[in-house]
């Protein structure tokens, strides 16, 4: 009798369905969250001083952004299946720069990976908006999140160990294999263009008139303003909490189970599900943003007492989770479908803007203050941005 259910199982994962697309979503998730401390750590070896490994991310961020731009004009150059291909040999190439250990490579890396996620994200959510009713969207981010929380659970922790215990190469090695798997699986389900929308878009390439079209439109710029400050705390997280482990006195291997247990967190996104419901993303989201905050805030106080200073950066991931089961909800819900590449692709480059915007104030705060301050800066901003959060519409559930 087993036997026989197998097949109806499998066949969820062979067309364009929910788990096709959180199949997807974590095995891109993971080839990233496998490198979110490893990155960072080699970078701290190479500089050895955290203000010049800010400046390093905001360069990188800066043009992954300009790269980014470029991914519109692409999807209509050589489609959506070939903007995917691409960013997945990108991904790749820049695996095998990371592993030769020179420090020019590395930073051509950095590049690589930054432009071949932005191709993979863009591509991937073309495509499920396409496969996805409007009308289940709500439901479908929470699933993505926990599966992707349980990439960033395992990922930053295994990344550490295999660098430190194993060998320095696996984790750039095994993330150049996801991404292979990754394109696999895609060529396998053979994914195509939603005809209905496709055929009634005009290809737009000059990137001044699709990001004007974007911030013309209030709920696409409060949804791109919320995300740019969820990445921006997320990467200062990865980026600076490390590196105060290392600095305390604690291993790399603790840096690592840390970022992994705060991402952990993330898992428990489903069960918010019915308080979001209940009580609208609005309010969802204020209480997210705000307890972040403070709780950031409070580990920069507590900065010369590691245990507690950890307690509160652990804290302030629980309060992330009411954020991460909104996800990208808000702009899901608000952008039209004849022009979703342009909009996905603004909207997609939160993540270059935040690493730019975060690690540049940063920069210029270390020049003047210890790390402690770098807390202090990311939690208020995650304050603000929980009383920006009450301009969300309230029938958005």
């Amino acid at each position: 009798m087993r036997n026989l259910h197998v097949p109806v199982w499998l066949h969820a994962f062979n067309r364009p369905t929910t788990p096709t697309f959180v199949t997807l979503y974590t095995i891109e998730h993971l080839s990233r969250a496998m490198l979110v401390t490893v990155v960072p750590l080699a970078a701290y070896e190479h500089l050895g001083d955290v203000q010049l490994i800010s400046m390093l991310y905001l360069g990188i961020g800066l043009s992954g952004l300009l790269a980014s731009l470029a991914v519109p004009w692409l999807v209509n150059k050589i489609t959506r299946r070939g903007v995917l291909t691409l960013g997945t040999t990108c991904v790749a190439v820049g695996m095998a720069l990371f592993s030769t250990g020179q420090f020019d490579l590395f930073v051509g890396g950095m590049l690589l990976h930054l432009f071949g996620g932005a191709c993979l994200e863009v591509a991937i959510s073309l495509f499920m908006m396409d496969h996805v009713p409007r009308q289940e969207l709500g439901k479908f981010e929470p699933v993505r999140m926990f599966y992707s929380g349980a990439a960033w659970t395992v990922g930053p922790w295994l990344g550490v160990f295999l660098r430190n215990e194993v060998a320095s190469w696996l984790p750039f090695a095994l993330c150049g294999t996801f991404s292979i798997i990754l394109l696999g699986y895609f060529w396998y389900l053979r994914l195509t263009e939603n005809p209905a929308v496709y055929t009634k878009r005009k290809p737009v390439t000059n990137p001044i008139t699709y990001i004007t079209r974007f911030y013309s439109q209030p709920r696409l710029t409060l949804a791109w303003v919320l995300a740019v400050g969820r990445s921006g705390w997320w990467g200062m997280f990865f980026i600076y909490t490390p590196i105060y482990v290392i600095n305390v006195g604690f291993s790399e291997n603790m840096a690592g189970g840390l970022t992994s247990a705060g991402a952990m967190l993330v898992m428990c996104t489903p069960l918010l599900l019915p308080f979001c419901r209940r009580y609208g993303f609005r309010l969802t989201l204020m209480v997210g943003y705000i307890g972040v905050g403070i709780m950031t805030m409070a580990a920069a106080f507590f900065f010369h007492t590691p245990w507690v200073g950890v307690a509160m950066l652990a804290g302030a991931s629980l309060f992330s989770v009411p954020i991460d089961t909104v996800g990208n909800t808000a702009f899901l819900r608000a952008v039209h479908p004849y022009e979703r590449a342009e909009m996905t692709t603004v909207f997609a480059n939160y993540r270059y803007t935040s690493q730019m915007v975060f690690p540049g104030t940063f920069s210029l705060l270390l020049r003047s203050f210890e790390l402690p301050a770098v807390f202090i800066a990311s939690g208020a901003s995650m304050v603000a941005l929980g009383l920006l959060a009450k301009f969300i519409p309230k029938r958005l559930k």
